[in-house]
């Protein structure tokens, strides 16, 4: 499964907002379809964007992977590739999320999907629109 911890973080929220929820709801192989969506949707958003660090350190990912089976491709033709597929899980998802009596999910359970579904959109746009410093200032390699 693509994942990116998603379901670590939403599964044991999810028991906190619906107490009801039976526990094979939270089992790995039993995963809500809203769920795993999340885990691909997140999964191909980091694919996009940590390509080159994968490259490097020899890892695949979907944009790699398409690359390879589609030599005459740039970097920039695969990661839009790839984004097309987060697009398309994107609306399945929101489907999943939105409109009642799609599944049987309860409606707070939802809309943390939803929420966070929204926090790894954000966090994936502002690590791509600028470099981000984990640097303190205090150790001896963080200065200049």
């Amino acid at each position: 499964m693509i994942s990116i911890a998603a379901h670590t973080t939403i599964l044991p929220a999810s028991r906190f907002l619906n107490p009801g929820l039976p526990n094979e709801r939270l089992e790995p192989a039993e995963y809500e379809n809203t769920t795993k969506l999340l885990m691909v949707i997140t999964g191909f958003l980091n694919d996009t964007r940590s390509n080159q660090k994968e490259k490097a350190d020899g890892k695949m990912n979907l944009v790699l992977l398409h690359q390879n089976e589609n030599p005459q491709a740039c970097i920039d033709e695969s990661i839009a590739y790839v984004k097309e597929i987060v697009e398309m899980n994107r609306k399945e998802f929101l489907k999943h999320v939105l409109m009642d009596g799609f599944v049987d999910l309860p409606k707070p359970c939802k809309n943390l999907h939803l929420s966070c579904m929204r926090v790894f959109q954000m966090f994936f746009k502002i690590v791509s629109q600028k470099p981000v410093s984990f640097s303190c200032g205090i150790c001896p390699n963080d200065r200049k």
